[in-house]
């Protein structure tokens, strides 16, 4: 698996392009204030470029509603060393497994239990719905190991319903894939 995870992360930067992010929606609550460091999945800024947030929330495979209304992206101040982070495949393996018919079956169970107890579906903002789609299968993504964290370097931007992500000359033109269609 090292290798993998070695080979997988050749293409890392620190700079616009080929930088590691990391999306994420709301606050949970008041107190939750500016993200300070990284944890869980992230992935490389240019598959977001063009993007708005409900597109972002689309091809992550995150729940339903999670970037409803906003997106921040960060930037890592840093790269995760080796040894500190797994490669887990792209956006449409949630957590880094396949999405066969028995996941499915149980998004769909989950999905709807939610729906019966809660009355409406309030996506991120509700802990006990932890079922999540599968993303774009174009899109990589990595995970930090448990207790690790990386501060954040920049805040990137907000991305709305109306603002995609911005490339980091302000186009919004989709990332292109080599002999492949734009992301969306």
């Amino acid at each position: 698996m090292e290798i993998v995870n070695e080979s997988s992360s050749r293409s890392w930067s620190l700079a616009p392009g080929n930088r590691l992010v990391k999306v994420v929606g709301p606050p949970r609550s008041a107190d939750s204030g500016e993200l300070k460091s990284v944890t869980g999945y992230f992935t490389q800024e240019k598959y977001l470029f063009g993007l708005s947030c409900t597109e972002i929330e689309r091809v992550l495979g995150l729940r339903p509603n999670e970037l409803a209304y906003y997106a921040n992206v960060y930037s890592f101040a840093w790269l995760p060393k080796s040894g500190e982070f797994e490669y887990k495949m792209s956006a449409a393996f949630p957590g880094g497994e396949v999405f066969d018919e028995s996941k499915k079956k149980d998004f769909f169970d989950k999905r709807a239990a939610h729906l019966e107890t809660k009355g409406r579906y309030k996506g991120a903002y509700d802990a006990d719905y932890d079922a999540y789609p599968p993303g774009s299968d174009m899109v990589p993504q990595w995970t930090l190991k448990a207790g690790v964290s990386i501060p954040v370097g920049a805040f990137i931007c907000s991305v709305t319903r109306v603002t995609p992500f911005p490339r980091s000359n302000g186009s919004v033109e989709r990332y292109k894939p080599h002999n492949r269609v734009p992301i969306a």
